[in-house]
């Protein structure tokens, strides 16, 4: 009798754990369109690199000065934390818990706010000249320089309404699209690039292109594209992203009313520390990057070149770490807390048999790896005299970057801001430091700095991970999932309209291999007609009225042949 299923206690059986396979299977499915976005947006800066690189010298230094400051700045419209909010509100839905257009609501409350923020960045940009003139940068690149910077900043809204969007589309595992639309932008900023800024050097419609200034609108143009053609032909005409969509709210779903004051406050207390956590970063990087400059050309070029190896490294481990941020926050919105731990485990896992594959590549092939960007004799010896070295600071690199995403992936930016902050300031920098200055001034002394500042970061970012409340963070993600708003109890929906959601509206569940399986999955139709969330804020999340409902539920929905159908709490 104790053993039978007690629908007085519990009217449904709990949900099914995934498997290893099914999740591993399911981060290895989100993986492959992940990795081409990335690699789209770094071929695109790789691309304008290499045609200013054939304009000239003085092209491309005048370019590389503009980077330093508008990277720099450019870091705090970076924080790419929408997806851990979105996710949770389409966990919450497919589990019945939720709205589905709290997704899109939460889409808006995005761009609100970092549309604010893209207008400081934006007079920041339009600033370079001056700030490249205080810090006493060759005179003869500022003007270009700054010409850059001003055609780049045209590009701003395009960039931050694209990177959201592909943040609403990922976080439902929808994300081809977006993989689409980089390979074709790629595509488009070599052919467009080498047309415009070098010209055709022969045949019958031979000219010798624009050079310099073209660069940068060719960028621009193309990144205005991109946003067209995600939110023109994927989401307008072919539907992506529909189902997270506020209907018949506002102007075609769009209305100030969803960017209310709690929204703010919430997704800020997410932004602001991964936005200062990636700034941490570009600057920890540029402060390793001087005392690289500071022993010889050579060593500069060999840390220039390495470097980007390190990049590369990162969009593959990058994506796995997507695919895994994308399943925990949807398990934390549909209350799974045992499937949100399973694949950090496993993502960190396949993550490390990625790290395997890079260093064995870095330390049985150095020199084909630096051939890629040198012909240099002395810049191929001194990568494999380096090697040991690098291949350290490349592969605990990735491993700190993948440890920080799988702590994001959870909502505890906080957290990964501080151990940032700890192992770059108090562990990395000064690492590199006392290593040149006291053991030896070499590009691998950097390396094993470097190394050194990531393991501490490593060993921090570890020990945050296994002192996670997984039944907090649920109920963190629910309040997130609900508006923000609906664990305070703030806001309470009148009685009558929970009695006539509660008789009529009967969630449907996600079957629990599609749910867990991975891969791009069509969403199911919206069960939740009404077009305001606002009868799900009085919902309140405590243990007593969920069982007090569940019980409810299960009472009201028994049948007389014993049989029950569930009905969602």
């Amino acid at each position: 009798m104790d053993n039978q299923h007690d629908p007085f206690l519990d009217p449904s059986p709990p949900p099914r754990v995934a498997s290893w396979r099914e999740t591993a299977a399911g981060i290895l499915a989100l993986a492959p369109a992940l990795f081409i976005g990335q690699l789209g947006w770094v071929g695109m800066k790789v691309t304008d690199t290499a045609l200013l690189g054939h304009v000239g010298t003085h092209a491309l230094a005048a370019a590389s000065l503009s980077d330093l400051w508008t990277m720099a700045s450019g870091v705090l419209i970076q924080g790419r934390v929408l997806g851990i909010f979105v996710g949770n509100a389409v966990g919450a839905a497919k589990a019945g818990t939720a709205p589905w257009q709290l997704a899109g609501e939460w889409l808006q409350v995005s761009v609100a706010v970092l549309g604010v923020i893209s207008c400081f960045v934006m007079g920041l940009w339009a600033a370079t000249g001056p700030v490249l003139r205080l810090t006493r940068a060759d005179a003869a690149l500022i003007p270009d320089a700054s010409y850059f910077s001003l055609v780049l900043l045209a590009c701003i809204p395009a960039r931050v309404l694209f990177s959201q969007l592909q943040q609403y589309l990922s976080a439902q595992r929808i994300v081809k699209p977006a993989a689409a639309v980089a390979l074709v932008g790629l595509a488009a900023n070599l052919l467009l690039g080498y047309l415009l800024v070098l010209g055709v050097p022969t045949g019958p419609s031979r000219f010798g292109g624009y050079g310099f200034p073209a660069c940068p609108i060719v960028t621009s143009a193309v990144e205005w594209l991109q946003l067209l053609a995600l939110a023109g032909l994927f989401c307008l005409c072919l539907g992506y992203g529909r189902q997270g969509w506020p209907q018949a709210v506002g102007w075609c779903g769009v209305s100030p009313a969803f960017v209310t004051k709690s929204r703010v406050r919430e997704y800020l207390k997410l932004y602001v520390p991964a936005a200062l956590s990636i700034a941490s970063d570009f600057w920890r990087m540029s402060a390793v990057g001087a005392f690289a400059a500071s022993l010889s050309t050579l060593d500069l070029a060999v840390f220039t070149a390495s470097y980007r190896v390190m990049w590369i490294s990162l969009v593959l481990t990058g994506s796995l770490t997507g695919g895994v941020g994308i399943k925990v926050a949807q398990a934390l919105g549909a209350s799974r807390p045992h499937d949100a731990r399973r694949c950090v485990v496993a993502g960190l896992g396949l993550a490390c048999v990625a790290l395997a594959a890079v260093a064995a590549l870095i330390l049985a092939a150095p020199r084909p790896l630096a051939a890629i960007f040198s012909s240099d004799a002395s810049v191929l010896d001194a990568f494999v005299r380096a090697r040991l070295g690098l291949c350290l600071a490349t592969i605990s690199m990735n491993l700190a970057v993948v440890l920080e995403g799988l702590l994001m992936a959870t909502g505890r930016t906080r957290a990964v801001l501080l151990a940032g902050l700890v192992g770059s300031w108090a562990g990395q920098v000064p690492a590199v430091a006392l290593l040149v200055v006291y053991w030896r001034r070499s590009l691998g002394a950097v390396y094993y700095g470097v190394a050194v500042g990531y393991a501490l970061l490593c060993a921090i970012l570890a020990l945050a991970l296994s002192r996670l409340d997984w039944d907090l963070l649920v109920a963190e993600a629910l309040a997130r999932a609900n508006g923000g708003e609906v664990c305070r109890g703030t806001a309470e929906a009148p009685r009558e309209a929970q009695g006539a959601q509660a008789a009529t509206v009967e969630p449907r569940r996600a079957p629990a291999r599609g749910a867990e399986g991975g891969g791009e999955e069509a969403a199911p139709a919206n069960p939740f007609p009404s077009p305001s969330a606002a009868s799900y804020r009085g919902l309140e999340s405590s243990p007593l009225a969920r069982s007090a409902r569940s019980a409810d539920d299960g009472l009201r929905s028994r049948r007389p042949d014993g049989a029950r159908r569930e009905v969602a709490a």
